[in-house]
């Protein structure tokens, strides 16, 4: 009897010590045993270890025998240099210790393999969290799972607390944005944070719920850190997140072109959509030959969306032109639709020459009116003059602005007692035009009255 009650004693003890034994669980969530990954990105991985009777002290990832150090926090996480990485099979060993000097480990084995387009951005097109799962890098103390409230059904973050923070970290090859729907009850208490710098949306709109916002950042190239953050203790909701390259600009080309000369025309575009990425540049393009584009001739309307106008000038009479607006971000330049146009056959200006007045011994006033430009811009006009008939602008001349319309001249530097034969001139970018020929003689003295000789 004694022997059977020691034997039973004995069998409670050991059950107890099982009981009270700490339990301890060590799982790669990622990647997943088996998994492809392409050799031209950092391998991250990422381990969940649990102990429901102490706390784990330390995890450790070794790739192929040389271990790699994790995060000290939940959830464990090491990101191992894409240079380090070799084509071929490969075993992942997480190892888990608690403060009691257990462990317990987990393996997997992965595949590295030849990059493809496929592979330049692992990114989820939308982190929905199927099921109420919460990814392990997006698990936090301080964010649970509701539904979006109507807003298409789909899973969003609830933010609740002051505190409420969110890390993810993402690797994009080419200029990127991340686009995600808010809802606040109580205003805008939320900010996210592109590598710990508060960012500023380059775009937003309302969906089709009035108390839920659309929100785009853009970002460039390489490894990012994002952070979302609840910073004023209201109730936020957080939905639809997508990662995906930014695009080119969408641009247009306005069809209605004006003020076409033989040397120039306006044109106008407009910048529909920023390609999730700030617009740096915008204007229009033009050749002789068809598609132009900014590598040939352009204008510069400085940056963002909406409409603009350029006049372009320097073009040749009587040709033909095709243009199109453009508008340029970090990821290249978008086109809006090609248009043509034809100069109009440029001929030299028509110019009349005004009266002679105002005559003394060294000075007169005459001047001119341009009254055609010849389909091609004044860029000079005046009068010039000479002791010789038919002056030219080789001679003494004045300039008196551009454009067409009259204008006023004053000839100076005469000699008294001389005739001077003067015209008017205006010049294009046919050459130069000019009036009728008109003659006056200077007085004797610079001190008689003018327009007649002294005594």
């Amino acid at each position: 009897m004694k022997k059977t009650f020691s034997l039973f004693a004995l069998a409670i003890i050991i059950l107890l010590s099982a009981c009270n034994k700490p339990k301890l669980e060590c799982k790669i969530i990622s990647p997943k045993d088996g998994a492809e990954v392409p050799i031209h990105k950092d391998l991250v991985v990422i381990v969940e270890a649990t102990d429901t009777k102490s706390s784990v002290a330390m995890v450790t990832v070794t790739l192929n025998g040389v271990t790699y150090p994790t995060t000290l926090t939940e959830p464990y996480t090491t990101t191992i240099p894409y240079q380090l990485l070799t084509l071929g099979k490969h075993t992942i060993k997480a190892v888990a210790v608690n403060h009691e000097g257990v462990q317990a480990e987990d393996i997997a084995v992965i595949n590295i393999v030849e990059s493809n387009a496929g592979d330049e951005d692992e990114s989820p097109s939308f982190v929905n969290f199927a099921n109420g799962i919460v990814p392990i890098s997006w698990r936090t103390t301080t964010w649970v799972i509701e539904n979006a409230l109507g807003f298409d059904d789909l899973y969003s973050l609830r933010a609740d607390k002051p505190t409420s923070i969110v890390t993810t970290q993402k690797t994009m090859t080419n200029p990127s944005y991340v686009e995600f729907y808010i809802r606040c009850d109580y205003g805008d208490y939320f900010d996210l944070f592109i590598d710990g710098v508060k960012a500023q949306p380059i775009g937003s709109a309302l969906s089709t719920d009035p108390k839920w916002k659309k929100w785009v950042y853009p970002f460039e190239k390489g490894k990012r850190t994002f952070r979302w953050e609840n910073t004023n203790g209201q109730v936020v909701y957080l939905d639809n997140i997508t990662f995906a390259p930014a695009e080119v600009p969408e641009v247009t080309t306005n069809t209605n072109i004006t003020n076409i000369t033989g040397a120039s025309a306006t044109l106008r575009g407009e910048v529909t959509g920023h390609g999730n990425h700030p617009v740096t540049a915008r204007g229009i393009c033009w050749s002789t030959s068809e598609n132009p584009t900014i590598d040939g001739n352009e204008t510069t309307n400085g940056p963002g969306l909406g409409t603009f106008t350029n006049n372009i000038t320097g073009l040749k009479s009587n040709t033909v032109y095709h243009a199109r607006a453009y508008a340029t971000n970090a990821v290249g330049t978008g086109y809006g639709e090609q248009v043509t146009f034809t100069t109009l056959e440029a001929f030299l200006p028509e110019v009349t020459t005004a009266n002679v007045t105002n005559i003394s011994g060294t000075a007169a006033t005459c001047g001119g009116n341009v009254t055609n430009d010849g389909n091609s811009p004044i860029t000079a006009r005046g009068v010039c003059w000479s002791i010789v008939e038919e002056p030219t602008i080789h001679d003494h001349k004045t300039t008196d602005g551009t454009g067409t319309g009259s204008f006023t001249s004053q000839i100076t530097g005469l000699t008294q007692s001389t005739t001077y034969y003067v015209r008017a001139y205006a010049t294009n970018g046919e050459g130069t035009a000019y009036g009728t020929q008109r003659s006056f003689t200077t007085t004797t003295s610079p001190f008689a009255t003018p327009g007649y000789y002294s005594i």
